[in-house]
């Protein structure tokens, strides 16, 4: 029940993935995502960030990068994005912290060579933060095109179901549900964020120009779910107004000579950015509603998203006021910056299933199920990551906190201690009791194939011999189908036995869980195709049919158990051993449950 909390999703974790065995992509895709992030804390560091120069000094640690993140996309398409923003974000942050730590030897260098080359170099270090994101931004878009250019093979033949990104118009997530998920997660992060903040009074003086980007990206989820068609004009013209208003309220002489025309001035551009505001959030509101009637709807979904968008602003102002610091004091808290960027991007995903949807297949009241299921995985390893570093963060600078703050702080980081020891439990107790209804003391163990030898010692010897006597190459058959337990008449695929031989040697099979075959792919010919072969091989009297069928598909042993014999009757089950040699159990076993049959007039290997 844990991993289905929200109504019509999966919300999944790392620890139920382990514990039911789900060798899926989510699952298999943890260490390259941590080796992503644990890349991005590399670019982050990695002096004298400033366009191709930086290349020049870490051009292995850039092709490293760009090929693990190239490679997240055929192991789990979804982290791509992900991963993207992590290296992204290290690459931008961590350029423009190498600016502010360079800015006063830059000076001291200019000052003392002016026309030399220390002074070149002095002027190369002092490049402005303009000129630093710009070499930033081109440094992540060529990251971009290299990883994907790595695996374009890939890219050729892969047929994903997904048919776009949709904004969110019916759905929502209950906030006693959010908060039972992400609850101590996301109130690790907070205290965090609160410690940090403290130490580095970064709210002392306000930047403005940082203000506007950190609500710019903090409310951009919002803004294009109000806003799918006309949002990004909106920025467009924003950005557009904010450079005209700066460089004019600085360059005009004749505005800055008179301050009745300068604040005239300002007042005719603020007024007109803020008639667009109010046109762009009104008519997105009013959109919204048409789409989605009930202003409840739409009251509640703006509670649950403008608090994390608030919280979202907080952090990356953070992040870029401690990158653009020269102060030396904010050495402690630019430590924390990755964590914090990490917490940014979690807040990002679990706001950002509240706002949109992937379609794919799966419609009606489980539109979302998959997006939810992806997206809040990969929160789940962010704020796994962020709460331990938090935790330890807190514990070793909470004297560097004045009296009242520590007295603030201090509860707070024993109730977290507590919070996280109550969530230790599951871990145990769900293992635990997950072995011991699998067959009591004796299926207390590591090896998950254990309840087979329990539940089925045929199947099990079967699965054995196979692992220890065939080429790990050698595609075998078994029945893609069975009878479903409540209709006989109907054959069922997911959720049953089906391809339980295949799955536990690794051997390649025809046609696997046929509902879970059809979620990754667009185009379903082939799996009817298989499933039609597979009938006709195990079903056909005709000796030339079979063969030619299992020639096709180079199917080297053949599987007659319990479920063939349910799914496709016996009749066409002699010719087998017509066709091949029955290699399992020995000939003398005339009653054996399960038989194996070698497809060669040769003697196999074993």
């Amino acid at each position: 029940h844990a991993s289905r909390i929200i109504p019509g999703t999966i919300n999944e974790f790392p620890m139920f993935s382990l514990l039911i065995g789900d060798m899926h992509p989510h699952l298999m895709g943890i260490p390259f995502v941590l080796l992503v992030i644990g890349l991005g804390v590399q670019l982050y560091s990695a002096p004298y960030q400033s366009g191709k120069h930086w290349i020049y000094d870490n051009w292995q640690l850039f092709i490293i990068a760009a090929l693990a993140l190239g490679v997240l996309v055929p192991m789990n398409i979804w982290d791509f994005p992900m991963g993207l923003v992590i290296l992204g974000g290290a690459i931008t942050l961590g350029s423009l912290r190498a600016g502010a730590l360079a800015a006063p030897f830059a000076n001291e260098m200019i000052d003392k060579n002016d026309t030399g080359d220390i002074g070149m170099v002095g002027h190369r270090l002092r490049e402005s933060r303009t000129r630093r994101f710009l070499g930033a931004t081109i440094l992540v878009v060529l990251l971009a095109v290299i990883a994907v250019i790595l695996f374009i093979p890939f890219y050729f033949t892969f047929d994903g179901n997904a048919n776009g990104i949709f904004p969110e118009r019916e759905q929502l997530s209950n906030v006693k549900h959010l908060i039972l998920i992400w609850g101590v997660g996301v109130f690790l992060g907070g205290l965090l964020t609160f410690h940090v903040t403290k130490i580095s009074k970064v709210f002392a003086t306000l930047d403005g120009n940082t203000l506007v980007v950190a609500l710019a990206i903090g409310f951009s989820p919002l803004a294009l779910w109000l806003q799918p068609i006309w949002m990004i004009p909106f920025y467009l013209f924003s950005i557009l107004f904010w450079s005209a208003y700066r460089i004019t309220n600085q360059t005009s002489e004749l505005i800055r000579q008179r301050p009745v025309l300068s604040v005239l001035f300002k007042g005719m551009a603020m007024g007109a950015f803020l008639v667009a505001v109010i046109i762009f959030l009104s008519d997105g509101i009013a959109h919204s509603y048409a789409d989605a009637p009930g202003t409840a709807s739409l009251i509640s979904r703006l509670f649950t998203i403008v608090p994390l968008s608030i919280f979202l602003v907080l952090i990356i102002y953070l992040c870029i006021s401690l990158s653009i610091r020269q102060d030396p004091e904010a050495k402690i808290s630019i430590i924390a910056l990755m964590p914090l960027g990490l917490l940014a991007i979690a807040l990002g995903l679990i706001m950002g299933v509240e706002l949109f949807y992937v379609s794919d297949l799966f419609g009606g009241s489980l539109h979302r199920m998959n997006t939810v299921f992806k997206l809040y995985y990969q929160a789940w390893i962010l704020l796994g990551i962020v709460g331990a570093y938090a935790l330890w963060y807190v514990n070793a600078h909470l004297m560097k906190l004045g009296t009242l703050s520590r007295k603030i702080i201090r509860p707070l980081w024993i109730v977290s201690i507590l919070a996280v020891i109550t969530l230790a439990y599951y871990p145990f107790a769900s293992a635990y009791t997950r072995a011991e209804s699998g067959g009591g003391a004796e299926s207390m163990t590591l090896d998950g194939q254990t309840y087979l030898s329990l539940e089925s010692p045929d199947e099990s010897r079967v699965i054995n011999w196979i692992k220890d006597a065939t080429d790990p190459t050698a595609v075998i058959l078994e029945t893609p189908i069975v009878p479903c337990v409540n209709d006989p008449e109907k054959k069922c695929s997911s959720w049953t036995e089906v391809g339980r031989i295949s799955g536990s040697t690794g051997r390649p099979t025809l046609l696997g869980w046929e509902g879970h075959e059809r979620q990754w792919r667009r185009n379903h010919s082939l799996i009817a195709t298989r499933k039609m072969d597979v009938q006709d091989i195990y079903q056909t009297e005709d000796l030339n049919k079979a063969r030619k069928l299992l020639s096709k598909y180079n199917v080297s042993y053949v599987i007659v158990g319990p479920r063939e014999r349910a799914a496709y009757g016996v009749s066409g089950m002699e010719k087998f051993g017509k066709l091949g040699d029955r290699v399992f159990p020995n000939k003398e076993q005339s009653d054996a449950n399960f038989v194996i049959y070698f497809m060669s007039m040769q003697e196999p290997n074993n």
